[in-house]
């Protein structure tokens, strides 16, 4: 979906920094792209480019947690059982919409259940003025899908609900950018 949005702005004639993790997918020609492997990498990447950026549309899904320790090395097996242990990873879109300035900053909220209902809760909790909504339950949508079904909620809580292949989604979303953000000029 990053890269059906990253072709979308281009063709629009924006200009697009597409922050990417590890995919098999070709680069969008004429976007400056940055290639990441994990969530700090990533945070950093955002981090960097935030400040320059007229919008901010984060649909990666990042890593909720990370190991707490990580070996040098291969680890032998033993016998007895072993507990990884997890810590929390930074959560990249609350730390941009809490401390945004003129940013128009858009996330996603992948969801299993409660779709709109959570993803309503991640719109306020992370100060967006934007969300898009995907159930991940679904087969043929989501990931590994040039398919994908959403619901693009605003701030003010107008919902609109859209599928098809993920580069026409693309286009609908960076127009709904647009348009609210002429809408917020006048």
């Amino acid at each position: 979906m990053g890269f059906a949005l990253a072709r979308a702005a281009l063709q629009a004639g924006h200009c697009v920094v597409l922050i990417s993790g590890p995919v098999g997918l070709e680069n969008p020609p004429g976007a400056t792209v940055i290639k990441v492997v994990s969530t700090a990498d990533m945070r950093q990447a955002v981090k960097a480019e935030i400040e320059s950026a007229d919008v901010l549309i984060m649909c990666a899904a990042v890593c909720d947690y990370r190991p707490a320790t990580v070996h040098p090395g291969k680890m032998k097996k033993k016998s007895e059982n072993l507990t990884l242990r997890l810590v929390p990873t930074p959560d990249i879109l609350r730390e941009i919409g809490n401390n945004k300035k003129d940013t128009f900053v858009v996330g996603f909220a992948a969801e299993s259940e409660n779709l709109i209902e959570n993803a309503q809760k991640k719109l306020a909790e992370k100060n967006l003025d934007m969300i898009v909504a995907n159930p991940i339950t679904e087969s043929d949508a989501g990931f590994e899908s040039d398919a994908n079904r959403v619901i693009i909620i605003s701030r003010c809580g107008k919902s609109e609900q859209f599928e098809g292949p993920k580069s026409e989604l693309g286009k609908i979303l960076v127009d709904r950018i647009i348009e609210k953000i002429e809408k917020s000029k006048t």
